[in-house]
């Protein structure tokens, strides 16, 4: 019986459930460029996707991908029959807010002058305010694992702490 079960076990794909229910996955990551082409990612685990320096970088369990940031005009994740999150914009601007999340820290570069960020739970519970320019690092240590969403001057990014 032990070996039944665990050959059942090794036969089943990474990243799908035992019930099959893949109705509530993402499998696909569609990047939509500035030029019209859209570039497609595999998600066979939830993607990290990253800002750093000039470059958008989508890392996932397999593979790493990086597009120029001024490049990207948008992304969307989808599911097998076609369903999914839409208009996730990202900006040709040259000016656009860098931002990197290492070690707890939500590393800001680029703030125009008095740029508002701020903090909230999936929930929308607000959990700070601030007004900064240029360049911040806000210590994010003392908060609890989980998804939080951070807004700067009303874009709204989602960060997950681990």
């Amino acid at each position: 019986m032990k070996t039944l079960l665990l050959f059942i076990l090794t036969i089943i794909p990474l990243g799908l459930s035992a019930q099959g229910n893949q109705q509530s996955r993402y499998n696909t990551l569609v990047i939509t460029l500035t030029d019209g082409t859209m570039e497609t990612v595999p998600l066979y685990t939830e993607p990290r996707i990253t800002y750093r320096d000039s470059l958008f970088v989508v890392t996932t369990a397999l593979s790493t991908k990086s597009f120029p940031r001024n490049k990207v005009k948008g992304y969307s994740f989808r599911t097998e029959d076609g369903t999914g999150i839409d208009n996730v914009s990202g900006s040709s601007s040259a000016q656009q807010v860098e931002w990197e999340l290492v070690d707890r820290q939500l590393r800001l570069k680029r703030l125009p002058r008095g740029s508002a960020i701020s903090l909230y739970t999936v929930n929308g519970q607000h959990i700070m305010t601030t007004h900064r320019s240029g360049q911040c690092i806000l210590d994010l240590t003392r908060l609890a694992s989980g998804v939080y969403l951070f807004d700067v001057n009303g874009k709204t990014n989602k960060i997950v702490l681990l």
